[in-house]
């Protein structure tokens, strides 16, 4: 169980292939999706499913991948920008990214861990230092979830640089 405003769950295309996080009921909602053809796990594709039953997130953001092979650095920007869009328009507080097991030509997690935070936060930036009326950041809270747990500290680290070099 996974308390956050916004789970986002990579989807591959394809049938047999499903994301690790994506178990029991949520494995077999994925699947029903996928027959039905509301997302066909293509890059650049997403899904947002505003309430699921069982899961303890309010929002379940499901985004495509593509296949089993490693997405170039464009590929994976661009799948953070989808995300952002709608991160932005939901006006999430927190969100917790299920990404770790995408890969990226020439790049570790820490890299994608880093690059998601600089492009969310960049993405999510509003200059009004000069209005009257400031606008409130919606976005608080960033979790990478990792399955290895001895990278988890690399993976803070990467997620709190890339958020300074947004900044």
């Amino acid at each position: 169980t996974c308390h956050t405003a916004c789970l986002v769950l990579p989807v591959f295309q394809g049938k047999n292939k499903f994301s690790v996080h994506a178990t029991g009921e949520l494995c077999s909602l994925v699947s029903q999706l996928l027959k039905r053809g509301d997302i066909a796990g293509k890059i650049g594709e997403s899904l947002l499913l505003p309430h699921v039953s069982h899961l303890a997130a309010e929002r379940l953001l499901l985004v495509g991948v593509g296949n089993d092979a490693c997405l170039t650095r464009p590929q994976y920007i661009a799948m953070l920008s989808h995300i952002t869009e709608h991160l932005r328009k939901t006006k999430v507080k927190d969100t917790v990214l299920l990404l770790d097991e995408i890969t990226v030509q020439e790049r570790d997690n820490i890299w994608c861990a880093e690059i998601a935070a600089q492009v969310i936060s960049n993405s999510l930036y509003h200059f009004d230092a000069l209005k009257k009326e400031k606008h409130k950041r919606s976005l608080t809270k960033l979790v990478w979830q990792q399955r290895e747990k001895k990278q988890q500290k690399n993976i803070e680290q990467a997620l709190a640089t890339g958020k300074a070099i947004a900044s």
